[in-house]
């Protein structure tokens, strides 16, 4: 709920009318202030976590420790990974920093 309230929307930024009627009826949306000042305003990171556990922690608990936290930490990197893909497909890159672009370049592609 929180990201639907907050995400920018990169394809139509000005569109923000558009997600008004998911909260009408909800205390956040008599505060118009509020509404004004973060409603599709901020960029978003959605990072699903459970998609690393799902299916793998069974895997994982037949590991030796050190295997199973390399494991995860490369199940990690994959989800960030698709986050970064995800901000290049949204065409935002451009506008982020210098120093932002390269390291999202560098997890989106990672040899």
């Amino acid at each position: 709920m929180l990201q639907s309230f907050c995400k920018l929307d990169y394809q139509s930024p000005e569109d923000r009318p558009a997600k008004k009627p998911l909260f009408e009826g909800l205390a956040v949306a008599e505060d118009s202030a509020f509404c004004e000042a973060h409603l599709g305003r901020h960029p978003v990171v959605w990072l699903l976590l459970g998609q690393m556990c799902s299916g793998d922690l069974a895997g994982l608990a037949r590991l030796e420790p050190r295997e199973a936290f390399e494991a995860a930490v490369f199940m990690l990197v994959r989800i960030l990974e698709d986050a970064a893909k995800e901000a290049f497909r949204l065409e935002i890159e451009p506008e982020l920093s210098k120093s932002c672009r390269r390291a999202l370049k560098r997890l989106a592609w990672a040899p």
